[in-house]
């Protein structure tokens, strides 16, 4: 709901591409909070649901599998960008993001280079081209989910913890009874 508050995302649709993107995301090491703002960010740029969520996917695959390809492309130290892609795919991923789209390519060349990268379909070219000419409101509401998705977190804690603290004290009221 905060996201949804944030901009012209909505709720339904966040947890739509969330849902596409979580399954493959959280497996390569993608947060909850880079999945939400991702989430969020397409869908604020119009893009639909199924294709954005897959064009997400197949460059987070694409990344990982071919770290140098995409170095290379990016015009990056292969080491320093097959490093980021070990620690933090996502942030490998809006790396070779700003970059191809710093490089002012063509239409014609922007396809070339998806193309011998394997980033094929119109899902793909489409969230590396709205992705790429809107970095900071990605960047924001990746931080923005982060936050909530901690906050949350450090509530569902407490509550938790207040729980169990309760569940002890009625077991000991319990007991004593019993006694």
């Amino acid at each position: 709901n905060f996201l949804e508050a944030q901009g012209v995302a909505s709720a339904g649709s966040i947890a739509d591409f969330a849902g596409r993107i979580g399954g493959v995301g959280s497996t390569l090491g993608v947060s909850a909070g880079q999945i939400l703002g991702v989430s969020a960010t397409l869908d604020e740029l119009s893009v639909n649901a199924e294709r954005g969520s897959s064009g997400f996917i197949r460059i987070l695959q694409r990344v990982a599998a071919a770290p140098e390809a995409f170095a290379d492309a990016a015009d990056v130290s292969t080491s320093d960008f097959k490093k980021l892609v070990n620690e933090d795919l996502f942030g490998a991923v809006q790396l070779f993001i700003t970059k191809l789209n710093d490089r002012g390519l063509s239409n014609t060349e922007l396809q070339t280079t998806l193309k011998d990268l394997k980033l094929n379909g119109v899902g793909t070219a489409e969230v590396v081209s709205k992705l790429g000419q809107n970095m900071e409101l990605l960047s924001t509401r990746v931080g923005q989910a982060t936050k909530t998705v901690k906050e949350s977190s450090s509530v569902t804690q407490e509550f938790e913890k207040k729980n169990q603290t309760l569940g002890a004290s009625l077991e000991k009221v319990s007991n004593s009874f019993t006694e």
